[in-house]
């Protein structure tokens, strides 16, 4: 299997039901693998993922591993099988296009200034930029994906006891690179309760809730059925 997606849960039920029902729907699904790694602290998340319509292996940890550790792992999982790996995490909740938007994004892999993909963006973009893709300067997980040499390269440069993970590639182990971004996101950020990274809703709102998705601006994907362009 050469198409994956890894998934980090944790204590979120209502969240991981949003996820998954997404992820069912999102076109080209039944190509992917889904590997799940699911911290021991919710049975109701640990059932939800178990229920999940989706060609899927669990795995639940020994013991609770943190943030990073978890993510790490799903990440060291998915490169067992392929060269390219889509995270999503319980709050963020691709669009039904979003994996034809990773696998575009995939064919860049040659391109030295690009250093992982995100599915998310907060600007509302003008209706002629639908399928436009941009590069910036910022580090923004909230469905995300990261080609397997530009991990490994990072891996060279990982310490004992980094706090977050994604701020760790952006400022330290992948210095210099880009983020991949849609103009439309491809991804929406629900996030506003039980963040590790959310202090409060004024927060939420100001810095990861993005509206402008493509499944809320557009009715039907029709609109999309056109060839994404690169702006960079």
């Amino acid at each position: 299997m050469d198409k994956v997606i890894v998934v980090t849960l944790a204590y979120r039920p209502e969240y991981t039901r949003l996820l998954i029902k997404a992820l069912e729907e999102c076109r080209g699904i039944e190509q992917y693998k889904v590997y799940f790694h699911i911290e021991p602290v919710s049975k109701e998340v640990i059932q939800i993922a178990q229920e999940a319509k989706l060609d899927k292996e669990i795995e639940i940890n020994k013991g609770i591993k943190g943030c990073t550790r978890n993510h790490l792992d799903a990440f060291s999982k998915g490169f067992y099988y392929t060269d390219y790996v889509i995270l999503f995490e319980d709050d963020t909740i691709p669009s039904k296009d979003a994996l034809q938007y990773f696998e575009w994004c995939k064919t860049h892999a040659d391109d030295p200034r690009c250093g992982w993909v995100s599915g998310w963006n907060q600007r509302a973009p003008n209706s002629d930029e639908y399928t436009r893709v941009s590069i910036r300067n910022s580090m923004r997980p909230w469905g995300f994906a990261i080609w397997k040499d530009r991990w490994e390269e990072a891996l060279k440069l990982w310490r004992p006891k980094i706090p977050h993970w994604d701020m760790w590639l952006w400022h330290e182990a992948l210095l210099g690179r880009y983020e991949v971004y849609p103009r439309l996101a491809r991804v929406q950020n629900i996030g506003s309760k039980q963040g590790s990274n959310v202090p409060n809703f004024d927060h939420y709102i100001k810095h990861m809730f993005n509206p402008f998705c493509s499944n809320l601006i557009i009715g039907t994907l029709d609109e999309l059925n056109r060839p994404y362009r690169r702006d960079w």
